[in-house]
């Protein structure tokens, strides 16, 4: 499996569209490292609570129907939730994606940290000059 991050836009049922990155082999061993309780809604090949839908819908005001996909194994599966398991499923979609925007936010200030080190370190050598802008 491939070890550099990938982002796939992906669309929900209500029209909202979002980046997913999906991750390979090291940063799956490492996130279920540090990996907290297991979710309700997981996949049924390797157990990862990554999965994401690709399609959902509502056969009445208690069951959703959804077709999964496992972006660690690439399973897609359809499974049904009740109301209440729909609702925890969709906390925990907003969940991971509060923590991706947190780890995106961390990785960018720290690439921009390391870009201006090395701007100031070329600076400090007298390899750039003003006419390089």
């Amino acid at each position: 499996m491939d070890q550099n991050p990938t982002i796939e836009l992906f669309a929900f049922g209500d029209g909202i569209r979002s980046e997913i990155i999906l991750f390979g082999d090291a940063a799956r061993a490492q996130r279920r490292a540090t990996a907290g309780p297991v979710s309700e809604v997981c996949c049924r090949s390797c157990g990862s609570d990554l999965v994401h839908p690709l399609a959902w819908e509502s056969t009445s005001e208690e069951v959703w129907l959804l077709q999964l996909r496992c972006p660690e194994c690439e399973l897609v599966f359809d499974i049904a939730l009740n109301r209440y398991s729909m609702e925890r499923y969709v906390t925990q979609l907003h969940s991971q994606k509060r923590a991706l925007a947190h780890d995106l936010a961390y990785w960018d200030l720290a690439c921009f940290r390391e870009d201006m080190e090395r701007l100031l370190r070329l600076i400090g050598d007298d390899t750039v000059l003003p006419a390089d802008f």
